[in-house]
């Protein structure tokens, strides 16, 4: 376990400190299943540096003739209970597990497709912690939280409503419309227009703005 642990560590050094290593690295085609079984089984450190290098792995490339974040995204997906790993860790990891499997998850979504949305969605205790980390979170941890917000509800009538009804939902949303960094009042933003898009949820969320710029 000791010599597992430093080899996780030592990738996830080089995995963060070069994007070339990282894209080479990505194409071994036993380190996603084995990096999962970490998520699954590994003690809290393992889980910790696991759940981060599936972060950085996986995250968007900007270069749209590069699918090998895709790809390794799908991986993931793929791999036997990952997704129930990942949900776990988000709800009841420490902090910093919580912070990556928040990246790791919005990382899917943004590869493979919706079809996962609803399960996160209808994961009542994941819905909670992700809204209690929008509200109150370092603030790097902050904006993952309401980036996988915005993901999942993003045209989707269900999850709308679903976050809609919930009585944080606006209070946290102009929070941090008012006070969030750039990125985090972008995607607040886009919560909102989302929400707005349903008509039941347009005169709750006019009635609370009221006084507001919006």
């Amino acid at each position: 376990h000791v010599s597992a642990m430093h080899a996780v560590g030592s990738l996830f050094q080089l995995v963060r400190a070069s994007k070339e290593f990282a894209k080479e690295i990505a194409n071994h085609e036993f380190l996603v299943p084995q990096l999962v079984k970490a998520l699954k089984h590994g003690g809290d450190k393992g889980k910790e540096l696991a759940c981060a290098i599936l972060a950085i792995l996986g995250e968007n490339d900007d270069d749209i003739e590069s699918l090998h974040d895709d790809v390794l995204n799908m991986q993931i997906a793929m791999c036997d209970g990952s997704f129930d790993a990942l949900q776990d860790l988000l709800i009841r990891g420490s902090p910093q597990q919580a912070m990556h499997a928040t990246a790791v998850l919005s990382n899917l979504i943004l590869s493979a497709g919706s079809f996962m949305k609803t399960q996160l969605a209808e994961n009542e205790d994941l819905l909670a912690a992700l809204m209690k980390f929008c509200e109150s979170s370092p603030p790097l941890h902050r904006t993952y939280a309401i980036r996988l917000l915005y993901l999942m509800m993003k045209d989707d009538y269900h999850i709308i409503s679903l976050v809609g009804k919930l009585s944080s939902t606006l209070p946290v949303l102009m929070e941090l419309l008012d006070t969030g960094n750039s990125d985090q009042r972008l995607y607040a933003c886009g919560c909102m227009v989302q929400l707005a898009s349903v008509e039941e949820l347009t005169q709750p969320i006019g009635s609370y703005n009221s006084g507001h710029v919006f």
